[in-house]
């Protein structure tokens, strides 16, 4: 429908191509399934390419506005340059992100507050994602990179199944990197 410039249903395009964006993040998410599996067997590679990674975040940006604006969250990406050149494997740093800005969406209450912002100093770049969700007790900031933990299911609305952030912590761990939590 969006390739042939036709429209035979009364449905605006900008719906078409939400339409188009979740069919490819529905392929994405069985990749990253078998990603994990991959991950978890140490046959997992890189696939890295030099590229702009304040305008490959941008893009994905598109899809979280959408998503905060229906609980009414404020999403706002945030840098300091237009353009730093980074060697990485966009699928792997897309599900990095979209992991994070889920959970951040996930525990943010309607009209909280997202932030996702890139920074580079002359050692590192560094991403973050801040909201002003319900925050994690402290007794949890390390246990929580780790399989299968879950913060107990009395203390919160949302069930995760305690893989997303250790696969995170290990994608991030390939790139050379690492990630920590601050939370109030």
């Amino acid at each position: 429908l969006l390739s042939s410039g036709k429209t035979t249903l009364q449905v605006p395009s900008s719906y078409l191509a939400a339409i188009y964006r979740n069919a490819l993040r529905l392929t994405k998410l069985v990749s990253r399934i078998i990603d994990f599996r991959k991950l978890e067997s140490g046959h997992l590679r890189l696939e890295r390419q030099h590229l702009n990674v304040v305008s490959f975040c941008k893009e994905l940006t598109i899809d979280y506005e959408s998503l905060c604006m229906q609980k009414g969250i404020i999403f706002t990406f945030k840098t300091d340059h237009t353009h730093i050149e980074l060697s990485f494997d966009p699928d792997k740093l897309e599900s990095i992100i979209s992991n994070l800005v889920s959970n951040a969406f996930k525990y943010t209450p309607e009209g909280g507050k997202i932030i996702f912002s890139i920074q580079e100093t002359e050692t590192m770049v560094s991403f973050s994602i801040e909201d002003n969700g319900i925050g994690i007790d402290k007794q949890y900031h390390e246990a929580i990179f780790e399989n299968f933990f879950q913060i107990d299911p009395t203390k919160t609305s949302y069930a995760g199944d305690g893989i997303g952030l250790s696969f995170v912590k290990k994608l991030i761990t390939l790139h050379g990197g690492s990630i920590r939590l601050e939370s109030e």
